[in-house]
């Protein structure tokens, strides 16, 4: 396959924008995972087990991506259900910023891309065994190897273990996977995966809810559930799929991938605990919904045409996305258990449970772009696009009937960035998006409703400036406007106007010293609700759950004079955050620290690392929202050890 950056242009700009991209290393070496030590940026990175950023695949800006359907797997356009594990997984990346620059059609709530692991050369495989105070266990085994060198490898894993958590709840949980990498003819790969999970008696931990709104004037107990056997998660997550990369000639290259992504859920589950007062007591209502099903097939193909000339190199994009989603869910039978008292079991046999009708959902949405890509050889980058998007909906649903919504928007998009010098570039860009944006929390009316399609826009500038060899300072600053889902007067999840979110980025990534690596970063925002319901008073102009300032300081330090071991400790704050759409109820800022200390070794001439970490070290323990007025506990100190072995 044709490799643009080995082309006879190869521009500084285009090189700073690619570092910023995780290495390709060979699946199964979890030793040497660091997130630390290996991130690109402040803003988001997950390998293996290590994770750090200010952003997630749930919250990038105060949104969620994945949510919103802004995620990929190797660059193509994929809208999943259930994410590509690590068994499958080389690295999930959150890109905004400086990060999304020269990615064909970006998305205004970021992107999550999720790239594969590869095979190396040799045969590989590792173990990591991990065990916390809880009494969570989790077994990994992954591999690759190659099976006929240039032409054919193979890559996957299983995981197996249980899950103990800090409200007392358990789950035994397994996933598997494997993905071929096949080189059929020069410039040509094929890479179909298949991957699973399977959870089986996840136990349902209680939302609280109070009479004024406000969490809980205190903390139920620790390490305890209280809730009956019965009120439990069991589902099983499927993802399968393919990812074609072809050149065509000289000059084209074709990129295509099909996803499938389904989650069947045998049974599931909701505990509220409702008007819970000072003294621990409240009334504890029970939701066990019917087997249902969340299905996505979805898909890009993409083809691209490079001329590369004497003062730049140009590519014209041309894309085709689709996706069909297929969804059944609703008729929950509520089981009312009465009035309780923190640290009271409930003990009532399961009771014959009536389900109502369930609703089904049908979406369809196509996308035809085309883009097209500049990058000059005097340091500057530019790129435009437009996308023609269909989407259709179906629903039947036994409060309001069939329906059926259809919208048309022609959504655009351009970025530009300039190598200034070797030390700094500035850049910016302007896109529109078509989004989905969530689903009705569980204390809502229309609970686990899907919201409608919206229409979303952001603008956003900044610069990258190299503070010597090895530390990158990241700046900028942008503006993201969409509408505003929330609970209205009759507690139904319902648009109750937009939201405006300005905000200034900081990331500060890279070596202080040769011993010592930090990964630092920094969001100040400030999101207004705006619309008639805000004039009116119903609504404040504070979003759920938008904290105004999130900052990170994350270092690893290796000891001097004993080779192989790492200190490490990182903080985490986000300031207080509107509970409620009123914004009368807020909840406090919070502050944690995570420590640790890792250990890098060889066993019987093979690398091994030994790690033990301390989450919330403080042993912070405060209330965490789960929707507006809706709280759930936060996990407290939890101490654990990870032993991970390349064979």
């Amino acid at each position: 396959m044709r490799d643009a950056s080995r082309s006879s242009f190869a521009p500084a700009l285009a090189a700073a924008v690619l570092g910023l991209t995780t290495s390709m290393t060979a699946h199964a070496q979890r030793a040497g995972e660091n997130a630390v030590t290996q991130a690109v940026d402040a803003f988001g990175i997950s390998l293996g087990r290590e994770e750090i950023g200010l952003y997630d695949s749930g919250d990038v800006r105060g949104f969620s991506p994945i949510d919103a359907g802004n995620a990929r797997i190797e660059g193509l356009y994929f809208d999943p259900f259930f994410q590509p594990p690590a068994r499958i997984r080389r690295s999930t990346t959150i890109r905004v910023g400086l990060a999304a620059q020269g990615t064909p059609f970006p998305a205004p709530t970021g992107i999550v891309d999720f790239a594969l692991a590869r095979p190396g050369e040799d045969t590989q495989f590792s173990t990591v065994l991990s065990a916390n105070d809880f009494g969570g266990h989790l077994v990994e085994l992954d591999g690759s190897a190659t099976l006929v060198p240039g032409v054919l490898g193979i890559v996957g894993g299983v995981a197996f273990g249980q899950d103990e958590f800090f409200n007392g709840t358990d789950a035994s949980r397994h996933n598997e996977g494997v993905s071929l990498h096949w080189t059929p003819a020069p410039g040509v790969r094929v890479m179909p995966f298949w991957a699973r999970s399977t959870v089986r008696d996840d136990e349902a931990g209680p939302i609280y809810l109070t009479a004024d709104g406000a969490p809980p004037a205190v903390l139920p107990p620790e390490r305890r559930f209280d809730g009956p056997e019965w009120a439990v998660y069991s589902g099983r997550g499927t993802l399968f799929g393919t990812v074609v990369e072809a050149a065509l000639g000289e000059r084209w290259t074709l990129r295509a991938g099909a996803f499938d992504s389904s989650f069947a859920d045998t049974r599931s589950s909701t505990q509220l605990a409702i008007d819970v007062d000072p003294q621990g007591r409240y009334r504890q209502l029970a939701f066990v919904d019917p087997p249902s099903t969340y299905r996505s097939r979805s898909g890009e193909l993409r083809l691209t045409r490079e001329a590369v000339g004497g003062a730049a190199t140009h590519r014209l994009h041309l894309s085709l996305r689709t996706k069909h989603r297929r969804l059944r869910y609703d008729g929950a039978a509520t089981v009312d258990l009465g009035a309780r008292r923190w640290g009271e079991r409930v003990d009532v046999p399961e009771p014959a449970l009536a389900f109502g009708p369930q609703s089904r959902e049908a979406i369809r949405q196509t996308a035809v772009g085309v883009a097209w890509e500049s990058q000059w050889r005097g340091g500057a980058q530019f790129a435009v696009g437009a996308q023609r998007v269909q989407d259709e909906k179906d629903v039947d649903r036994p409060d309001t009937g069939a329906g059926r919504t259809r919208t048309t928007p022609t959504l655009g998009y351009a970025s530009g960035a300039w190598q200034v010098n070797n030390a700094l570039v500035v850049y910016g860009s302007a896109a529109q998006g078509l989004e989905e944006s969530g689903v009705a929390p569980a204390n809502a009316v229309n609970r686990g409703q899907p919201a409608p399609a919206i229409r979303t826009r952001q603008v956003e500038a900044g610069m990258r400036v190299a503070l010597g060899t090895k530390l990158t300072l990241i700046a900028g600053a942008f503006q993201l406007e969409k509408p505003y889902f929330s609970l209205d007067a009759g507690n139904r999840y319902v648009a109750l106007g937009d939201i405006a979110s300005r905000g200034l980025e900081l990331s500060l990534v890279g070596a202080l010293h040769p011993r010592l690596s930090v990964v630092a970063g920094a969001v100040i925002a400030d999101p207004r609700v705006e619309g008639a319901e805000v004039a009116s008073g119903a609504v404040g102009e504070d979003p759920v759950g938008f904290p105004r300032q999130r900052a990170l300081l994350s270092l690893d330090w290796r000891v001097p004079g004993v080779e192989g071991l790492s200190l490490d400790a990182g903080v985490d704050h986000r300031s207080g955050v509107a509970a409620t759409p009123d914004s009368r109820v807020r909840l406090p800022s919070a502050t944690e620290l995570d420590v640790g200390a890792r250990y890098a070794f060889a066993w019987s001439g093979r690398e091994a690392s030994l790690r033990l970490g301390v989450d919330n070290a403080l042993d912070r323990r405060f209330y965490d929202l789960e929707g507006p007025g809706a709280y759930g506990l936060e996990d407290g100190r939890l101490i654990e050890a990870v032993l991970s072995v390349d064979w």
